[in-house]
């Protein structure tokens, strides 16, 4: 062969590469993948309409006192967009009647939970009026949460050591009179666990000084 004759390899055409193996696994990635992207597309789609999803519910009229009760004047109906909480407030009026108490106090505009309304038959609460020995503060109006204390008269004159007697109770209304001698007295009407009327009364029988302070736990 001299160096003008024609290379054999020229003629031997193009060269063919062997084909990939097919990878089924590679398949199945892609097809999870686009499942996986659908499913988190549809739960954001879905997230976001029941947050925009609006039902009536009950709302207090005005402030709701523990032991007060509730009938359909007390309410009124508003569309809320619930979500996922909808199970835990009332949503019609026939939920309150002349047999349903406030379990807790429930402020004017708030949404009327299930849990804040129980029946009469249930209460654990009753109002009682107290008289206090000096004018209650000026941050004790209806709704605020007190200590009841009270001080035992001595038979000599004077009182002992005051004590409480009710803690958590809650204004129902407050009374303030002044006296013509510049004394002052205040009626309160509170709202006291069943469990410590009794001692309300014993105090007030004994002729014992009654005070009523707000309470500072910020319940």
């Amino acid at each position: 062969m001299t160096a003008l004759d024609p290379s054999p390899y020229l003629d031997a055409g193009p060269v063919r590469r062997a084909p990939k193996p097919h990878r089924p696994w590679r398949d199945i990635r892609l097809l999870l993948g686009v499942v996986l992207i659908v499913a988190s597309i549809a739960g954001v789609w879905a997230v976001v309409a029941l947050s925009q999803q609006t039902q009536p519910v009950l709302v207090a009229a005005h402030r709701i006192l523990p032991g007060q009760t509730v009938g359909p004047a007390d309410v009124k109906l508003a569309d809320a967009a619930l979500g996922e909480s909808r199970d835990v407030y009332l949503t019609t009026t026939a939920a309150v009647g002349a047999s349903s108490i406030a379990t807790r106090t429930i402020g004017a505009g708030e949404l009327v939970a299930k849990d804040a309304v129980a029946g009469a038959e249930t209460a654990t609460t009753t109002t009682v009026t107290v008289h206090t020995a000096q004018d209650v503060p000026s941050a004790v109006r209806e709704g605020s949460d007190v200590d009841v204390w009270a001080a035992a008269a001595r038979e000599g004159g004077g009182f002992d050591r005051p004590e409480v007697i009710v803690p958590h109770a809650t204004v129902a209304s407050v009374t303030r009179d002044k006296g013509v001698m510049g004394g002052s007295d205040a009626g309160v009407e509170l709202v006291v666990p069943r469990d410590d009327v009794a001692a309300v009364l014993a105090a007030i029988a004994n002729d014992a000084a009654l005070s009523v302070v707000p309470n500072g736990s910020g319940r």
